[in-house]
């Protein structure tokens, strides 16, 4: 017994070792009638549930399919936070047990054998334009939605409207993933005193406005009982995370995890982004990124020139990346938050006024977005088209950071 405590890594090592070539074998014989694969799960909320949405969106549509029937399986990478998405996840997929894992990895490794990996990395940026095409893939069961919306009714009207402010802070990550240095994802975090102003406008038009997060530095505190912070609520739960993104109008995110909710079901989306060289490129998404300047001379960065370091910014995980370029950078104003904000809902209420130029203005922003894009050396979605729209309010007031 002490001689198989001692040694059964080596034990389990060479029994999967042999489990691994015989599936490798057994692939290989079928493949000619039959593809099975293998796909692996990131592990945070994101990218979990995007990358899913997507593959399943892209297979119901028979896009991005082999012309080979296929038989899937998926490996969790580790469990993500959020233990009704996992459900929701596991309800559509085959979901292999974690010993897998080192199939997975020996299939990758193999370069034969690539071709039975899944690729999930189209959910980055949806590259097929699948979810302006296709209703979600993951959705609650009729229970679970009935027991969200109950809690729901609790704390709201039976006619509320909500909108969902996702701001992220450094807190999270350095909790769940504490072994790691995500210092270089600081670029993408916002001041919670800038999203204020938008938060108040929004209520004085009907809305509830609710902070989404988990774990936080800061609370979102306000007299307005409109605004509810509820990233520190008692009534926080994984189902109620799910139940709000359905539940939403819209949902305003600094790029964070837990905008996934929103995005899966769909819901139109104001992204302030940075780098705005990896946005979502939905026609449902309303960009706007941070202010660059040169610390030369204070001058303000163009678009063409925030594009033109794109791809060296995505690449590079040093966070004083910028600061070696010369160049810092400043959130939007208090006012530009709002205002982009109030442009979104304008427009879900049809009472967007449209201006004689912004049709010139939105073509000219995707027209140097694709073009700079396009000349990136190694990212993978460099071809890739901007179908989201910027900030009208800003191009109206900055027509110079088009030249």
């Amino acid at each position: 017994m002490q001689i198989f405590i001692k040694y059964k890594r080596f034990i389990f090592f060479y029994l999967m070792l042999i489990v691994n070539l015989a599936i490798l074998f057994l692939i290989y014989l079928l493949r000619p009638i039959l593809l099975i694969r293998f796909g692996k799960i990131k592990p945070r909320i994101g990218r979990a549930g995007m990358d899913i949405d997507i593959y399943l969106s892209e297979k119901k549509l028979r896009l991005n399919q082999p012309k080979t029937k296929t038989l899937d399986f998926f490996i969790w990478d580790s469990l993500i936070p959020n233990s009704k998405l996992e459900e929701m996840i596991e309800k559509k997929i085959t979901i292999l047990p974690s010993i897998f894992i080192s199939t997975f990895d020996l299939i990758q490794k193999i370069k034969y054998f690539n071709y039975h990996i899944i690729d999930t990395s189209n959910g980055e940026r949806d590259t097929l334009n699948v979810t302006d095409l296709i209703s979600n893939q993951l959705t609650l069961s009729d229970k679970d939605y009935s027991t969200a919306e109950n809690i729901f009714y609790k704390y709201f009207p039976k006619d509320a409207k909500v909108i969902l402010f996702c701001i992220r802070d450094s807190e999270y990550l350095k909790i769940k993933f504490p072994d790691r240095d995500w210092t270089f994802e600081d670029r993408r975090d916002y001041s919670l005193d800038k999203f204020y102003l938008a938060a108040e406008n929004l209520t004085k038009r009907g809305y509830y406005v609710l902070r989404m997060g988990r774990e936080t530095k800061l609370k979102f505190k306000s007299l307005n009982n409109k605004i509810i912070d509820y990233a520190n609520s008692d009534w926080k739960s994984d189902l109620m995370d799910i139940f709000l993104g359905m539940k939403c109008s819209f949902c305003l995110t600094t790029a964070t995890g837990m905008d996934v909710f929103a995005w899966m079901f769909r819901k139109p989306i104001v992204e302030l982004k940075n780098p705005l060289s990896i946005s979502r490129l939905s026609k449902k998404t309303l960009l706007l990124t941070k202010h660059h300047y040169y610390k030369s001379d204070d001058k303000k960065l163009s678009l063409s020139e925030i594009m033109k370091i794109g791809e060296e910014q995505i690449l590079n995980p040093d966070k004083d990346f910028m600061s070696k370029k010369g160049i810092y950078i400043l959130d939007n104003t208090p006012e530009e938050i709002s205002e982009v904000a109030l442009e979104m809902l304008d427009k879900l209420e049809n009472k967007w006024k449209y201006q004689k130029h912004d049709h010139k203005l939105q073509k000219k922003f995707a027209d140097i977005y694709n073009t700079e894009v396009k000349n990136y050396k190694t990212y993978r979605f460099k071809n890739v088209s901007m179908r989201g729209t910027y900030s009208t309010n800003f191009l109206r007031k900055n027509i110079e950071w088009l030249n």
